[in-house]
Order: C-alpha cells, then sequence, then structure tokens
C-alpha cells in the first residue's frame, strides 16, 4: 500500500466524500472551459478503485447511524443537460457506479440555464464591445478570445447575485444585443429525465429557476424550493427526497430559513457547494460537495484527501438567523455583538442619510449599534448606543491643493507639491486619526468594523480593524476604480456591499471576487415620510399654483452637474420655460469649495434665469417638499451610485430626469417611469425635460403608488436594515 492510500484510508474513516459535476461535455468551447468528459472519467476510474461509490440517499441514511461503508463517497451533478444521457451516464454504467442528477425544472417549461444563454449571447457577439447601458459593465470589451472569456466570467459574476426578476430583463436585454434566443439552446426533455430514472440513478431537486436563495421572498423561496419537488415527482411518479441548493454556500446563497424550507418541503437531505467531508456531526440537509479535477492520481489523491481535512461551515439550522435581541450575560450586560460603523465622509450627505435610515430600521435585528464619525453630522441619538466624533484633520491640506492646482496647473512642479501636500496630510492628519481610532475601538471592542463611505475615505477605519484582527465591511457609494487600485484595498475587507448593480460591475472590474460583494440598495422610509406635514411651497415662493416645478436638490458639487442643468433649462423652448419654475436645492458640502456655488449664482443670471431658478439652498424639510414637486433632475457628469433623492422623488409621484449611466438605468425605464438623457449632454437633458414637462402637465393616475409600490419592493429601509444584518451575521458565522 502507498503512502497516499494509507494516507487516505486514515482520513477517510467515518466519513462520506460528496463529488459535485456540471455538463461534462465531450469538448470544451474557446469560451468555456468546462471539466470534459475525458477527465471525468480519469476521475470516477480513480474514486472507483480509492472509495467505496454508494447511492446519495443510503449514505445520508448512514450519516444519521455512523454506519458508512469504508471510505464512502457519492457521485452527484447539478443543473440538467441532455448530454448526461450520452455523456457520462454510459461511463458510470460501465463501471456500476450510482450517481444523484439534481434537475432545475424551469426547462421542462422551455427554460434553458441562465447561464448557458450567457455564454451562448457572449460568443456570438458580433461587436468589438458589450455597451449595455444599466447592465452594471459599460463598454466591456470582446475583441480578444481573452476579453471575451474576461466579460464572460464578469457577466456571469453580476447576474448570478441579481433577483429573478433582474436577472430576466438583463438576460433578455443581452441577448437583444448579441442576437441570440433561448430556444437556439438544447435543454434537458421529460423523456430524458424519465430514462435517466429508470435506469437506477437517483434524481434530486435544484430549484425551479436556479435562483440565489438569500435574494429571494419566503414565498418565492419555498415556491423554488417546494415546486420543483412536486414537478419532478410528478413527472417520475415517484418520491423526489433529495435537494441542492443553488450555488450552495452557506450563509451567503442560503441561510437557516431556507434549511427549514427544505425540510418543510418533505426533503429527507439535501447538498452545498461547502467544500469538505460529512460526518456523524454533520446535518444531513447541509451535506457538502467539492469537484476534484486531477489530472494525474498524485494530484487527485492529494486533492481528496484535503477535501477530507478541510472544515465545512454551515448555517445554524436552529438559529432565526440572527443574535437574540435580549442576549444578556448573567450579570447584566448586554451580549448582543456589536458592529461599529465609521462615517468619514466630506460632511452631511447622502452616505449619513443612508446611515441614518439602515440604522432607524435595525431595532429587530439583535444587534447593537455604535457610530464614529469624523465631524458633528447626523443624528444617531436614538438609533446607536453611543456616537463618537474623531476628528480626522488638523490642516486643511485639500485646499491647499485646489489653490496649488488654480495657480500651478497640472505641470511637473504641481505634481510635485501635491505629492509633498499629501505626504503632509498622512503624517499630521491620517495617521493621528488612525492611532485615535485604533484606541477607541480597543475601548469599545466591536465585533465588526463597518465602513460607510468607500476604500480610500475609510482607509484608516480598514487598517484599524486588520491591525485589531476585527472582520471589516465596506460599504460602497461611490467610484472605486481608483481607490481599489493597491491590492491592500481590494483585499482588506472581509466584504464589500455596494449600494447599486453598477458600483457591483466596478467591484468585479478592480478584481473583487463576486464572493465577496452582496449588493444592497439603500433604503428610505416610507412611513416616515408619510407622516411629515405639508407646507405649501408655491406659497412660499409667492408662485401661481399651476406652475410646474422642476428641482434638482444634492450637495453643490462640480460633478453633480448643476452647470449643466442650467445649460439646459436655457436650451428649453420658450413655450416650455415660461411654464416651470426650476429650484436648485442644497449647499456647498462642510469641505467642499464654495467657489462652484458662487459660479452656479453668475451662471443663472448670465443665462438670464433669474425668473426661472431659485436657489433655495440646504433644506432640512425635503420630505415635505417633494410631493410638491413635478419633476426630479440629476444631471451628474460622472455616474451616480445611487442618489436618494431619485428614489425619494419616485416615491413621492415625481417623474425623474436623468444620465443613462449609473444607477439611474437601474431604477428608471426611459420613457416610462421617466426619462434618461445623453450624459454631459446640456441639449439631451433639454430635449427630455421637454417630456417630462408636457406628461407633468397631465400627470398619469396612480403614478405616485406605482413609485410607492418599487420603494416597497426594492428600496424600504427596513429590506436594506434586514439583509445588511444578514452580511453581519455571516461574518460573525465564519469566523
Amino acid at each position: 500500500m502507498h503512502f497516499g492510500d494509507l494516507a487516505l484510508k486514515i482520513l477517510a474513516q467515518e466519513k462520506l466524500s460528496v463529488l459535485l459535476f456540471h455538463a461534462v461535455p465531450s469538448t470544451t468551447t474557446e469560451l468555456v472551459n468546462d471539466l470534459t468528459l475525458a477527465s471525468f472519467e480519469r476521475v470516477i476510474d480513480y474514486v472507483s478503485e480509492h472509495f467505496t461509490v454508494v447511492p446519495l440517499d443510503e449514505a445520508a441514511a448512514a450519516l444519521k447511524t455512523g454506519r458508512l461503508p469504508r471510505r464512502a463517497a457519492c457521485i452527484t451533478f447539478d443543473d440538467g443537460y441532455d448530454s448526461w444521457l450520452s455523456g457520462a451516464v454510459p461511463l458510470l454504467r460501465q463501471r456500476n457506479l450510482h450517481a444523484t442528477f439534481f434537475i432545475t425544472t424551469g426547462q421542462f417549461d422551455n427554460e434553458r440555464m441562465w447561464h448557458e444563454r450567457v455564454a451562448h449571447a457572449l460568443a456570438n457577439h458580433a461587436g468589438p464591445v458589450l455597451d449595455l447601458p444599466g447592465f452594471g459593465l459599460p463598454q466591456v470589451p470582446l475583441g480578444q478570445l481573452q476579453e471575451r472569456r474576461r466579460a464572460l466570467s464578469m457577466v456571469e459574476q453580476l447576474l448570478k447575485y441579481q433577483p429573478l426578476h433582474v436577472r430576466d430583463k438583463l438576460l433578455h436585454a443581452l441577448e437583444a444585443s448579441a442576437g441570440t434566443r433561448q430556444d437556439q439552446l438544447c435543454r434537458m426533455t421529460v423523456e430524458q429525465l424519465r430514462d435517466l430514472h429508470a435506469q437506477g440513478f437517483g434524481v434530486g431537486a435544484h430549484t425551479v429557476r436556479h435562483p440565489i436563495l438569500s435574494l429571494c421572498d419566503d414565498d418565492d423561496a419555498m415556491h423554488e424550493i417546494g415546486g420543483a419537488r412536486e414537478v419532478l415527482e410528478h413527472l417520475l411518479r415517484a418520491p423526489v427526497k433529495a435537494f441542492a441548493y443553488p450555488n450552495g454556500r452557506p450563509g451567503v446563497d442560503f441561510r437557516s430559513e431556507h434549511v427549514r424550507m427544505v425540510q418543510a418541503a418533505g426533503y429527507t437531505h439535501a447538498v452545498t457547494t461547502e467544500g469538505g467531508a460529512a460526518n456523524r456531526q454533520t446535518s444531513v440537509f447541509e451535506i457538502p460537495r467539492f469537484t476534484p479535477w486531477g489530472p494525474s492520481d498524485v494530484q487527485m489523491g492529494v486533492q481528496m484527501a484535503r477535501n477530507l481535512m478541510a472544515k465545512s461551515r454551515r448555517v445554524m439550522v436552529a438559529s432565526s438567523g440572527t443574535p437574540a435581541p435580549d442576549k444578556k450575560a448573567t450579570d447584566g450586560r448586554d451580549q448582543r455583538p456589536l458592529v461599529a460603523f465609521v462615517e468619514n465622509g466630506a460632511g452631511f450627505g447622502g452616505a449619513v442619510v443612508a446611515l441614518q435610515t439602515l440604522l432607524s430600521n435595525s431595532h429587530a435585528t439583535g444587534y447593537r449599534y455604535h457610530v464614529v464619525t469624523n465631524m458633528p453630522v447626523g443624528d444617531f441619538t436614538q438609533t446607536a448606543e453611543e456616537s463618537v466624533v474623531i476628528p480626522d484633520r488638523a490642516v486643511d491640506y485639500r485646499a491647499m491643493a485646489r489653490r496649488v492646482r488654480a495657480r500651478l496647473g497640472a505641470g511637473l512642479l504641481a505634481r510635485g507639491v501635491l505629492f509633498a501636500l499629501g505626504r503632509a496630510d498622512d503624517l499630521t492628519n491620517r495617521l493621528p486619526y488612525f492611532l485615535r481610532l485604533v484606541a477607541h475601538l480597543l475601548k469599545v471592542r466591536p465585533a465588526i468594523v463597518h465602513g460607510n463611505n468607500d476604500p480610500s475615505a475609510n482607509r484608516e477605519a480598514m487598517m484599524a480593524a486588520r491591525l485589531l484582527g476585527i472582520p471589516y465591511i465596506q460599504h460602497v457609494r461611490g467610484s472605486v476604480s481608483d481607490s481599489l487600485a493597491l491590492p491592500m484595498m481590494r483585499n482588506g475587507p472581509a466584504t464589500f456591499i455596494p449600494v447599486s448593480r453598477w458600483l457591483t460591475g466596478e467591484l468585479l472590474r478592480s478584481g473583487v471576487p463576486a464572493e465577496r460583494i452582496r449588493q444592497i440598495y439603500d433604503g428610505i422610509d416610507l412611513a416616515a415620510q408619510a407622516s411629515e406635514t405639508t407646507p405649501d411651497l408655491r406659497t412660499e415662493l409667492d408662485l401661481p399654483e399651476d406652475t410646474i416645478l422642476i428641482a434638482m436638490v444634492g450637495m453643490l458639487v462640480a460633478w453633480k452637474g448643476q452647470d449643466l442643468f442650467l445649460d439646459a433649462l436655457a436650451a428649453l423652448q420658450p413655450s416650455a420655460k415660461a411654464r416651470v419654475i426650476a429650484l436648485v436645492v442644497g449647499d456647498t458640502p462642510e469641505r467642499g469649495d464654495a467657489s462652484y456655488a458662487r459660479g452656479l449664482h453668475a451662471r443663472a443670471e448670465e443665462l438670464g434665469l433669474s425668473d426661472r431658478v431659485r436657489f433655495l439652498g440646504r433644506r432640512n424639510d425635503l420630505q415635505s417638499l417633494l410631493p410638491q414637486i413635478n419633476i426630479s433632475v440629476s444631471a451628474s457628469t460622472s455616474p451616480e451610485p445611487l442618489g436618494l433623492v431619485m428614489l425619494e422623488a419616485l416615491a413621492h409621484g415625481c417623474l425623474f430626469v436623468g444620465p443613462a449611466f449609473g444607477a439611474a438605468c437601474e431604477v428608471t425605464e426611459d420613457g416610462t417611469t421617466g426619462f434618461l438623457f445623453k450624459p454631459g449632454s446640456a441639449a439631451s437633458l433639454a430635449a427630455k425635460l421637454e417630456l417630462a414637462i408636457e406628461r407633468a402637465a397631465s400627470p398619469r393616475a396612480g403614478a405616485q403608488q406605482d413609485g410607492r409600490d418599487l420603494i416597497d419592493r426594492q428600496f424600504s429601509g427596513a429590506r436594506c436594515a434586514r439583509s445588511t444584518s444578514w452580511v453581519h451575521q455571516h461574518l460573525l458565522d465564519a469566523r
């Protein structure tokens, strides 16, 4: 007996190795590099020689009793492919090996697997680039084979973690762009399913449409889990006992409530994609699986041995998915995990408002919250145990940098001076802030540190958490193309939470794997908005009741595009211009450049808009004003990550006009729920404003309810808080 065989024999005692395969085609394509049939044959030859292959249902029963056969192994397949009957099945029968095939039942209603549709579309896309506004991956090159492979990987990772209705919409857009249809792909037929079962192989359920269960509402998740079993049992006239979780990572792709749904649906066992081997302590509803690939027997043995030694994560079936809200120690101290949010932005703005809404909806999540800000912004007295200010700036080098750029331009001397100012900022501002933050975190001892802004703004928070060995989560609320250039910034956070699909795409392009990304839209609180009183804005501004109000709300900074908005107003047809008053709501942020705001006032006078534009400054009664606004505008010159004002406007039935990039494309359908213009084009914005003005003159009945339904379905504060608490819980469970 070789040493490797002896090691496997020892490691495999009272353990079950479950192998996972998918299509196993006879040959690979240029674009998709699957495990081929020849490689699969080498794997099963090795397994049949070194392990005892048993049916999965027998192995699951033996796990409970501790009577597994010597070096037990099972073979499983996921999804459902017509090629199985001519490829993998004959090889298994030749060796008298049993396997269980987990089937998605949507294909029996002519729906192909979503990732097969993506590969087919990108393989046949004729364009040099994939350019679909709102897709989340603008301008993806397709010219070279490696570029096309990278595009396939990014599109698959992006679509994998989208709700079903979003995934469907994006798939249709991709297929329309490529000129492909899903009926051009083969699928498993009912006859092939019955043939597979008649040959003695096991059949299990793999949901109806292969969604990520953790993204589904409870009713939808139960339909996916139980509905697949009902379809298979109807078609086979036989019981179906086994279930496979789509994508299958515990705590990420499914949670404890989904395990309970699997039990309630009548299954007797279920498998994950978490690596490792099962033993007597393993729940039969979370049996781990992995895929060995060889290519040699020695490498196969190493892979099998490593898997036998791996520790598998699982969700706690007895848990509710969040810590108990009243968890107390015997001495009366609150034992709920503490999450420390670090807000380190440029002042009061969308990130602060989003954090306030998140925490105000988090009272039932079972966590305690602590907020650290770099300046007095926001009111967290009712939602956090404590809110402290740790200043991060003793010297304002940014103002100095603006003066350097204004006087020296972009030459070599300017770059040298700016570099020196940056290092001075590190020494006199950021280093002292980092040390104070470390000392504070040592004092409060959080279980998780959660950066609320973006990687560059929260750099010190990430470094402090890493130094102290505390799990770190990074919210992403703006472009990361520059801030993730350093590997430290990409690798530091355990999880990134982008607030839009566009930001998810940026993270993927920057090299962050999909497994560390959990997209969660910021939420707004409809209940709080509904309780607001409503002073009459037109009376305040001395305007006729039939005046159409167009509002642009946001901090007065150049990239927000208030100057573009003014140019578009000036380009309106006289008949349209005479019917409207434009409101610019907002002020220079605490650490912004006030010269931009002064320039806007001068620009309005220069364009002859003094009687058409009102600068209202910062308003604390925005929720009272929005119901009286007819049209809400975003004119950002850089993609907007997710404008809360856009969501609030939709909730109040306002028409929204925004640029056709960034998150605006995810929320607005051009011509239906609003209008999208060519980014950076005043003429295009003016044309869309004229369409919006016409519609505002005769508003559609039910528009406000449609907007509120959208917010409640996808952008509610409660949904945001619940999803964020799941990320916190998964991070703690993984420790």
